[in-house]
């Protein structure tokens, strides 16, 4: 006899399948973005010399990498609001352009962008 509404998943990674934001994204996300802020902390601390020696400013590599971080930041919201079924209709188009960003970097003088 079947139950009517949502249907019972008595599999072992029930608890995996969930709609929306779930605890486990959420924790995911704070995990990424404690890493990330790590980096920034260990990069600056291991770059804080070499970029006085180069640049005359201790925090240059630190606030280059900082506006990249936050750039990604924002395009990860952006990113994460955009539905499924629009990434799911374009894939083929997103993995090609993905194919040929990748051999960008083998093209000599595209590579290196300052």
């Amino acid at each position: 006899m079947k139950k009517k509404g949502k249907p019972i998943i008595s599999e072992w990674y029930s608890p995996f399948i969930k709609t929306g934001n779930s605890i486990l994204d959420n924790q995911l996300i704070y995990i990424i973005f404690s890493i990330s802020a790590v980096g920034l902390i260990a990069l600056f601390s291991g770059s804080s010399i070499t970029s006085q020696k180069l640049t005359e400013d201790p925090y240059y590599f630190f606030k280059k990498q900082s506006l990249w971080y936050l750039l990604s930041i924002i395009l990860f919201i952006v990113f994460s609001s955009i539905p499924y079924s629009i990434y799911k209709k374009y894939s083929i188009h997103l993995i090609l352009f993905s194919i040929f960003l990748l051999v960008l970097v083998f093209i000599p003088g595209v590579s290196k962008i300052v």
